[in-house]
């Protein structure tokens, strides 16, 4: 599969929204939402929705 980011651009974003997680009640949407539900593409930025 082509890398469309660099591993450590998405591991630092990866980590950041692990540690939202653990802060915010969110809904995850756009790149990330598709990694978690498919496991097939990994993004850098993170889009989320917090009330």
């Amino acid at each position: 599969m082509a890398q469309f980011y660099h591993h450590l651009v998405t591991e630092q974003s990866f980590k950041l929204l692990q540690e939202l997680k653990r802060r915010l009640d969110f809904i995850l949407i756009g790149g990330w939402a598709v990694f978690v539900y498919t496991q097939a593409l990994r993004s850098k930025d993170i889009d989320i929705v917090v009330d």
